[in-house]
């Protein structure tokens, strides 16, 4: 989390069954899970009133790509 914070890394979810995208607030959940933290592979709930999917992260590198492993 640092790191990308540190690079400017843009990232945004997605929701898997909704398709809403979001920006993500880096800061925010560095504040919360610490410098450390890592959002690959992580699929929180969807932030969609009613939508119980879940979102993939992806980070930008050119083009937006999954944060898997």
């Amino acid at each position: 989390m640092g790191a990308m914070i540190e690079h400017g890394t843009e990232v945004k979810a997605i929701c898997r069954k909704c398709r809403q995208s979001f920006k993500v607030d880096l800061n925010a959940i560095c504040k919360i899970h610490g410098e450390g933290y890592s959002l690959i592979a992580k699929h929180p709930p969807c932030r969609v009133f009613e939508c119980d999917g879940e979102v993939i992260f992806y980070y930008k590198h050119g083009v937006f790509r999954p944060m898997t492993r």
